[in-house]
């Protein structure tokens, strides 16, 4: 404790310790218009030994000159709020083309309740900077590559059925289901295959099938995995199939209610999606004599519910299906 205050107290000795980690102090006087600056800053910035306070203009001819712009706004709106200021930005040093990322972090200060100056801390990010660029390049390239091949998938479905008509229903369900994992794969790269809003995906899902318009989805703030995304997906893929062919959806004014719910752990499993699916306004409904293979994949991933509810519940006025998935979404 006495060695931490004596660091407090003694302010060469905290700028040295801030220095040794390459943390850039600095101080923006507002009334001036001029940056004060640590050594490691002024090294960053590519400026004279002792170069210790520079002109605001000066500072921003280091800046990139496309990141310029969007270092102004965000310190207008932490000057405007009176917030953190945090930005990244690129500055070149050695003026060679070498970009060097930087992140600006700072505390607007005031007095008599007028913002008089900006200070803080820069840190060098430009190795986190340049592996996220890497990564989204990556990424990008994964997914054209996966686009490809579902093209080439598609084609090859197509190829193989052309003088086989006792196989056009097949293929056409096929295609469907490929669509839709199209689709589904698309979401999850502009998510950084991160996790993804069961409403954008729900959407994805069926929007392929021309059906999205007569979903009544109740709003549900849940993220869902990349992992359990593709299993949310096919269900509900199969559901709706299911009800264009016989359900509330085989005609013009049947509607769907779509809604999730998260189930903590309990002692009989972990957490589970719960997703009700409800049908109303279709034709008369009656438990099918010959399960398809939606309804049987349905029914192999619920096994046995904790809730004891039905799966699939073939109501007169509608099908009624509620399942329990084993996955681990989480609220925004």
């Amino acid at each position: 404790m006495a060695g931490a205050n004596l660091l407090l107290a003694d302010p060469r000795r905290l700028v040295r310790a801030v220095e040794a980690a390459d943390a850039g102090l600095w101080e923006w006087d507002l009334t001036r218009n001029i940056l004060n600056m640590g050594a490691s800053l002024s090294a960053q910035l590519g400026l004279s030994a002792g170069s210790s306070q520079i002109p605001v203009e000066m500072f921003f001819e280091r800046i990139h000159h496309d990141d310029v712009a969007l270092f102004r706004v965000a310190l207008g709106e932490a000057l405007h709020a009176e917030q953190p200021f945090v930005h990244e930005f690129r500055v070149d040093p050695d003026g060679e083309g070498e970009m060097r990322w930087l992140s600006f972090r700072g505390q607007v200060l005031d007095r008599n309740g007028e913002a008089t100056s900006l200070a803080g801390l820069c840190l060098e990010v430009t190795g986190r900077r340049r592996t996220q660029e890497a990564y989204d390049l990556l990424n990008s390239e994964l997914s054209h590559r996966m686009k490809n091949l579902f093209s080439v998938v598609s084609s090859l479905v197509n190829m193989t059925s052309e003088h086989r008509p006792e196989a056009q229903s097949f293929v056409a369900a096929l295609q469907e289901r490929l669509k839709t994992f199209a689709a589904t794969h698309e979401a999850l790269v502009e998510g950084g295959w991160h996790t993804i809003p069961l409403e954008s995906l729900a959407e994805k899902a069926l929007s392929p099938l021309g059906v999205w318009s007569r979903v009544d989805l109740r709003s549900t703030g849940l993220l869902l995995s990349a992992q359990d995304a593709q299993t949310v997906v096919l269900v509900l893929h199969e559901l709706a199939t299911n009800a264009i062919k016989y359900g509330a959806l085989s005609n013009g004014t049947g509607r769907v209610e779509l809604s999730f719910k998260f189930e903590l752990p309990s002692a009989e499993g972990g957490p589970a999606l719960i997703m009700v699916w409800s049908e109303t306004g279709g034709p008369p409904v009656a438990v099918p004599s010959i399960r398809g293979f939606g309804i049987r994949f349905i029914e192999r991933l619920t096994k046995r519910q904790r809730s004891g509810e039905a799966v699939l519940d073939w109501r007169p006025e509608g099908l009624h299906c509620c399942i329990e998935l084993p996955v681990t979404p989480m609220r925004r």
